[in-house]
């Protein structure tokens, strides 16, 4: 990943190994670089998507939190329009 610069993607698969090793602030900073510098940029861009992505950050926030037992965070990550 570093030799590509480092895509989007590269913060996701980041974002995901960080789950499975059970380190919850790296998991959280990967899944907002993820969407702050790769989805969301797209969507500044012009592109009619920002809404959808939004939605999609949310819903993997949600996930997170209930991966790490955070339910009170988890619901209200999905409660958040």
């Amino acid at each position: 990943l570093k030799q590509m610069g480092d895509p989007p993607g590269g913060s996701y698969l980041r974002y995901l190994y960080a789950v499975q090793q059970g380190d919850y602030n790296a998991a959280v900073d990967n899944l907002h670089r993820y969407f702050d510098y790769g989805m969301f940029g797209k969507a500044l861009k012009g592109e009619a998507r920002d809404r959808p992505v939004f939605h999609w950050a949310l819903l993997n926030l949600a996930s997170l939190h209930f991966r790490f037992g955070h339910m009170a965070l988890c619901l209200q990550a999905l409660e958040e329009t």
